[in-house]
């Protein structure tokens, strides 16, 4: 157990760090209110505190001991806010409360409480909003790829269909691919989730790795079915609020089609490759109400 010393320190610490980054704080609850794409940022926080407490029989081994190579990132945190708060740049001063926190774990316990802190401290970063201009771009090349994605399939579901720019003609209809409908508020809901999955997992480092990167495009995928289904449904239902229904039904549906996919992809690896070289969806399907795992 540390010391009451030990402990006063921590705590000294700790409520200095939380009054220098307050007014950070206020700015990540703001955005996260605000803005649909990352209403998430609530649960990310809390997930990686849970991440901790999950491992946390390894923590016991770490020793409380001043390693003064964290002052290293402390400094790197203070420039990372001198340089966000000159040009503006809010996700930079966002980035520098992570690497603030790196660097107090690198300071009062070294580097073995850094190393075991960095999975909780990476799933952090799904909290901090995208740079504005990444997000236009990452949402415009989205759009363009779902409106494409959707027109391919919707020919070859027998739809006479051409995309203009991002609207969908076919037939007697236009279906415009609107910057909401980029699917990128899923993809970054669907990547968080599928990483806290991965990571609460025995799956290899290799294997985790593998199944966040194929998030992504199954994530677009997804979209481009959903998008195609209210398509499909334009032409069907005469109802104006039956449509309604057939677009929030399509939205709702796409992260259990997503994860659906996930274990598809995993469970046909299994059978491609031998248990020696990727242990199939069963490390990450067996995820106990508790988050452990069962052999």
């Amino acid at each position: 157990m540390p010391s009451k010393s030990v402990v006063a320190g921590l705590l000294l610490v700790g409520t200095c760090w939380l009054g220098a980054y307050a007014s950070t704080w206020r700015l990540l609850v703001a955005t996260w209110l605000a803005e649909p794409d990352y209403s998430h940022g609530f649960l990310v926080p809390a997930f990686s505190g849970y991440l901790i407490w999950h491992q946390r029989k390894r923590f016991r081994d770490v020793t409380c001991r001043a390693d003064w190579r964290g002052i290293v990132l402390l400094l790197i945190s203070i420039g990372l806010r001198i340089v966000a708060a000159v040009l503006y740049l809010p996700w930079l001063e966002m980035l520098s409360l992570l690497v603030s926190v790196a660097g107090v774990c690198w300071l009062i316990g070294g580097s073995r409480l850094l190393r075991l802190s960095l999975p909780a401290l990476g799933f952090c970063l799904f909290m901090i909003p995208l740079p504005a201009r990444v997000q236009s771009v990452c949402s415009g090349g989205l759009q363009r790829v779902a409106t494409l994605g959707s027109c391919y399939l919707l020919q070859t579901c027998g739809q006479t269909a051409m995309a203009e720019g991002n609207v969908i003609l076919f037939g007697d209809y236009e279906l415009e691919v609107a910057e909401a409908c980029s699917g990128l508020r899923m993809m970054l809901g669907f990547v968080a989730l599928t990483t806290g999955a991965a990571l609460l997992s025995r799956l290899s480092f290799g294997e985790r790795t593998f199944v966040v990167a194929s998030s992504i495009p199954i994530a677009v995928m997804t979209n481009i079915v959903r998008i195609t289904a209210t398509g499909l449904g334009v032409g069907v239902l005469t109802s104006e609020s039956a449509r309604k229904i057939l677009h929030d039904v399509a939205a709702y549906s796409m992260m259990p089609l997503g994860f659906g996919l996930v274990f598809l992809e995993l469970f046909l690896l299994s059978r491609l490759f031998d248990d020696s070289d990727f242990r199939g969806p069963m490390p990450l399907v067996r995820v106990s109400a508790v988050g452990g795992m069962r052999s």
